[in-house]
């Protein structure tokens, strides 16, 4: 909860990391000392025995970041920005609006789109760096996986279909970062037998957000079973 009211001030923040002024090591650890300011943060709230089986490093990346940090919706930027320039896009209730007004709409979206691209460039990078030593300092990697679905995937899954979307992401960057410790069949594994009970306790909006999520990781298993040479090379060693 407190990293759902802090999110918009760290939105903030992270766009500032991709200051065109700066290099592209000044970027990194301009995010490496927000990643930290924050995570000193968690130590105020977060009990002290929770990091035995997953990281406080691991656990407040998850929740400092948003879908648009990692992926950024570039097929629905590029059509809201197509039709603006071709006079199809409604910027207002009044319909459509004065060709001034258009221009400066297409401006705005088109800045964001460059700025949060940037932004998920410098993101992307960073977390290639701490990869590594994400979870190299817990003590018990047994229950790794138990203690972030719990912690992490589902208090937030359930929240928005935003959300939802993130988690599944997110599971995907670890697995594609190679991050040590982090078992991708295991994951499956406990996802899939616990499903009945998630859907069961939660309200119809929950379930709803739930369903975006496992339709997202199914789409990926099924992308993984297509062939053998696939998920040799995308699953196969993790």
């Amino acid at each position: 909860i407190a990293c759902l009211i802090h999110r918009p001030v760290l939105e903030w923040k992270l766009k500032k990391t991709a200051d065109k002024n700066l290099s592209a090591d000044e970027q990194i650890q301009k995010m490496e000392e927000l990643f930290q300011s924050t995570l000193s943060q968690v130590d105020s709230f977060a009990p002290k025995d929770r990091w035995q089986s997953v990281s406080k490093e691991l656990y407040t990346m998850f929740w400092i970041l948003n879908l648009k940090c990692i992926a950024v919706p570039g097929v629905d930027y590029s059509k809201v920005i197509k039709e603006l320039k071709l006079g199809k896009r409604e910027t207002g209730d009044s319909g459509k609006v004065k060709a001034e007004d258009r221009q400066k709409h297409l401006h705005a979206m088109e800045v964001e789109y460059k700025t949060a691209t940037q932004v998920a460039s410098v993101i992307s990078r960073w977390m290639k760096t701490k990869a590594g030593g994400l979870l190299s300092g817990v003590e018990n990697h047994v229950d790794t996986i138990s203690s972030f679905l719990e912690t992490c995937i589902v208090p937030r899954c359930g929240q928005s279909i935003p959300d939802a979307l993130y988690c599944s992401r997110f599971l995907l960057l670890l697995q594609q970062l190679d991050t040590p410790y982090f078992n991708s069949i295991q994951l499956h594994d406990k996802l899939y037998s616990t499903i009945h009970g998630l859907l069961f306790s939660s309200t119809e909006t929950e379930a709803w957000n739930w369903g975006y999520f496992f339709g997202e990781v199914l789409k990926r298993l099924l992308h993984w079973r297509s062939s053998k040479a696939v998920y040799e090379k995308e699953c196969g060693s993790r």
